[in-house]
């Protein structure tokens, strides 16, 4: 299905045309149905004509199951992988270790290092010193967060708690067009 669209270019009209679904992202789509198909028919028939390879896709769920469970990753993505490994004992792991890579493109990466150069930097060993003096455990987690979020220690900051999020919007803006040198935002859905 194509459709037709024009645009300006300085004083040209430049028409061209393109494609709502792209062919070749429906080919790759049913290529790798086809390929999640084969593999798990082939891994059926190899259960049921080999000799103890069931036992074998067991110990590998079983192995997969105590990787899901041992990995950093949020609870909210481990549970349904658990599941589904359990449930679909064979098929499961290896849909997981086709698609469960979580890894950053090396593109990503190298624009996320490129975005760190342009960090705020801020020497924040007075407020350090103070808060130490009040509070010791305050002040080593506030060092222990400073180092893994990578953010600044600030002093006379307030917090407002917002019921609903369209007041915390109107205030936002109120604050953005006040700001003198820069603002810093910070806020969290506690309940949907």
């Amino acid at each position: 299905m194509k459709k037709k669209y024009k645009y300006k270019a300085g004083e040209k009209t430049i028409e061209r045309e393109f494609n709502y679904i792209p062919v070749r992202y429906v080919i790759a789509v049913l290529i790798s149905v086809f390929e999640i198909l084969a593999i798990i028919g082939i891994m059926i028939a190899i259960c049921m004509y080999v000799p103890y390879f069931y036992i074998l896709c067991y110990v590998t769920a079983f192995a997969c199951i105590i990787k899901i469970i041992a990995s950093d990753d949020n609870p909210d993505y481990k549970v349904p992988w658990v599941l589904f490994v359990l449930v679909v004992p064979i098929a499961g792991f290896m849909l997981y270790f086709m698609f469960y890579s979580r890894k950053l493109q090396k593109k990503f990466i190298r624009r996320l290092t490129e975005l760190k150069r342009y960090d705020y930097k801020k020497d924040f060993s007075a407020e350090q010193t103070d808060l130490a003096l009040k509070s010791a455990t305050a002040s080593s987690q506030a060092r222990m967060l400073c180092k893994i979020s990578g953010s600044n220690l600030f002093t006379n900051t307030k917090q407002t708690y917002f019921s609903l999020g369209e007041d915390m919007f109107e205030k936002m803006i109120t604050d953005i067009e006040n700001a003198e040198k820069f603002i810093f935002m910070e806020y969290f859905i506690i309940e949907e």
